[in-house]
């Protein structure tokens, strides 16, 4: 059961392109952006992310988008589809099982990170982490990730908040959430920002971005700017592809592709303004991850004037983000669900709420009673499963689907296919989309596949 047996589409290009931005733009923009670009190069670094981005990127997000558009279905039934149409090998559904799966697999830890933020919009609200120490920070974090029965509630409420979207539909659900969600991020971003002006640092916190750091810049630095151009963008999970499928007919893909690719990219410059920024002015050193986040921009802003209204509402933007791309990729696993079961939305959207629960408490677990340590690339892993869930997706489902789709359209998908796919009547334009696509992107992704998993642990 394909979609264009029920004729859905976004109702406007506006709002499509609002929901890919909302889609692609991830936690990594404020937890991970920051620390690559200040310590490997600053503007260095930038240089070769943007040009990764316009290489990677949009090609392979053009692609996934005319995919989607042209298939109609599930990443699944769509590249069952489109081989069909084509006469190719069957064996290339695993392309469309790869999406689908690694982004349910992402969306069941997310959902543990998720309940986290809302923990800490509620604990910041309260005043919990006024005058604490660096150690009083630490301790309060550590006591709640051990602690499964109250991971568990805010797991779970997270769950429910996105099946709840999920399971009214891409009008009643995605299309209202964005309508709300989007616009609030960017009001609550700009607010960060302009908070952030009070204390004299930004212009601190734009030379460490901008300015060109020679000594910092390295081989791995550049390596690790070409694996977050990939990985930022969301390509790999299924979720552009997904939202492809809802794509109305007269929208331009390329333009599309570009305008999510620039609020992206915006986003993650004046979030990592924001992060430097607080953190220069709170006297704190720069990190990254979970450390950033519940941690070192507590401490930072428990250290400013007035820091004890904004760090709640950082954790509601950040929430925001999370709910956001968690609405995204549980979409391809409840379409997966309508067309092999024949079953209506609500049904599917419960299954896989419900399985996204169940999968999430292998992460929540993984930070107390199940964690295990275990050894890879040299480097002493500690919390078990999750670590091996982590690794299993981001290491190489993801970066190994986004080698797939380039070998799938570049070398098994006739050409007069791909021209109208994507809609690139510009002979100059095709030909730069069909070079990359077939030569430049399989060769980074091999370069990502086997260098980058050493590179972010």
């Amino acid at each position: 059961m394909a979609l264009r047996d029920y004729g859905i589409r976004w109702s406007s290009n506006r709002l499509f392109v609002m929901a890919g931005a909302g889609a692609v733009i991830g936690l990594n923009n404020i937890w991970q952006f920051p620390y690559l670009v200040g310590e490997h190069g600053g503007g260095l670094f930038l240089l070769v992310y943007v040009l990764a981005v316009l290489v990677i990127g949009l090609p392979l997000m053009m692609t996934e988008f005319a995919v989607g558009r042209l298939g109609r279905g599930s990443p699944i039934q769509t590249v069952r589809a489109l081989v069909d149409k084509t006469h190719g090998d069957p064996n290339w559904v695993v392309l469309g099982s790869i999406k689908t799966f690694a982004g349910f697999i992402v969306l069941s830890y997310l959902s543990v990170i998720a309940g986290w933020l809302l923990a800490y919009v509620v604990r910041s609200s309260l005043g919990m982490f006024q005058d604490l120490t660096a150690d009083g920070m630490s301790a309060q974090f550590s006591g709640f990730v051990s602690d499964p029965e109250k991971q568990l509630f805010w797991h779970s409420l997270f769950v429910i908040m996105t099946t709840v979207v999920a399971a009214r539909g891409l009008q009643r659900g995605f299309e209202k959430a964005v309508r709300v969600l989007v616009p609030l991020l960017f009001v609550l971003l700009l607010a960060l920002l302009a908070y952030t002006a009070n204390f004299n640092t930004i212009a601190q916190a734009a030379t460490r971005i901008f300015a060109m750091d020679v000594e910092a810049f390295t081989w791995t630095s550049a390596m690790m700017a070409i694996g977050h151009a990939f990985f930022s963008l969301g390509l790999g999970y299924g979720v552009i592809m997904m939202y492809g499928t809802y794509i109305r007919e007269e929208c331009d893909i390329t333009r599309s592709s570009i305008m999510i690719i620039l609020i992206d990219l915006a986003v993650a410059i004046i979030a990592a303004i924001i992060v430097y920024g607080l953190l220069i002015a709170g006297q704190q050193s720069i990190s990254s991850g979970p450390t950033l986040v519940f941690q070192t921009l507590p401490l930072a802003l428990d250290n400013l004037r007035f820091g004890y209204i904004v760090m709640p509402l950082l954790f509601v933007m950040l929430v925001i983000i999370a709910w956001l791309s968690s609405i995204a990729l549980v979409e391809p696993a409840i379409v997966w669900l309508i067309e092999c079961h024949d079953t209506g939305r609500f049904n599917a959207a419960v299954i896989a709420g419900l399985g996204v629960w169940l999968l999430g408490l292998v992460t929540l677990l993984s930070f107390n009673v199940w964690s295990f340590e275990f050894s890879y690339f040299g480097i002493n892993k500690y919390l078990g499963a999750f670590d091996i869930l982590q690794i299993m997706t981001s290491h190489y489902m993801l970066p190994v689907s986004g080698l797939l789709l380039a070998l799938y359209a570049g070398w098994s998908m006739e050409k007069t296919i791909s021209m109208e796919m994507l809609g690139l009547h510009h002979p100059l334009l095709y030909r730069m989309w069909y070079g990359s696509i077939r030569f430049v992107i399989p060769l980074l992704m091999l370069m990502i596949i086997f260098t980058v998993p050493r590179l972010f642990l």
